[in-house]
């Protein structure tokens, strides 16, 4: 993991030699930071072959530039936000749906399409080790912003509720801690605040 600084998401690299990412950061933050953080981590950024983007805000993807120029990476992302990734000139070459699976190595990371921060938001499970990978869809103590375009808390409390069927015992997000431990706890959690606010809001407290 690559902390994210600033406007910037946190970066998540998995395996060995040939690298995935989770995320690419925020404009310039590779090489204002991210490359060098890699290096000090004993994996080059020239390795890195894929790049998984969990949404298309630009924290998340205003990083691309720089890997694509590093080491021209495969990019996936969602359908529904394939458009904003190739207006910052980096055309993605593997466009993702809810159920796909994407293999890293030992990992299978299953994609789950969870709008409500943003129309194409995902997040990615990897059931053997009970991780979830979860953008800005929720948070270690909260959720994600459903005020932007594209927003929608009951989209993001129905997304959520779908997270709640899952065993997930180590929560990475897009920014903030991590979840080590337990982490079906903090989803449960979150879940109830997403209810709260819709009922704040005289939407209703309706489960999904």
């Amino acid at each position: 993991m690559v902390p994210g600084r600033f406007f910037s998401s946190n970066v998540y690299i998995i395996g060995e030699g040939e690298l995935t990412l989770v995320d690419a950061g925020g404009p310039r933050a590779p090489k204002k930071y991210i490359f060098r953080e890699m290096q000090g981590l004993g994996v080059n950024p020239r390795d890195v072959a894929r790049i998984v983007i969990t949404h298309t805000h630009p924290d998340h993807i205003g990083g691309l530039p720089d890997f694509h120029k590093s080491s021209e990476p495969e990019v996936l992302v969602h359908r529904a936000e394939a458009r904003f990734v190739e207006s910052i000139g980096v055309p993605p070459e593997k466009i993702l749906s809810d159920g796909d699976v994407v293999n890293v190595g030992s990992c299978s990371l299953h994609v789950i399409h969870t709008p409500g921060h943003s129309p194409g938001s995902i997040c990615l499970y990897e059931p053997g080790r009970k991780i979830l990978f979860s953008g800005d869809t929720v948070f270690a103590y909260g959720i994600g912003r459903f005020d932007l375009p594209g927003g929608s808390i009951r989209q993001l409390a129905s997304s959520i509720s779908r997270l709640l069927r899952l065993e997930v015992d180590l929560l990475l997000p897009g920014h903030g801690n991590i979840v080590l431990k337990g982490a079906s706890r903090n989803l449960e959690a979150n879940y109830r605040y997403a209810l709260s606010l819709m009922e704040g809001r005289g939407i209703g407290g309706e489960t999904f």
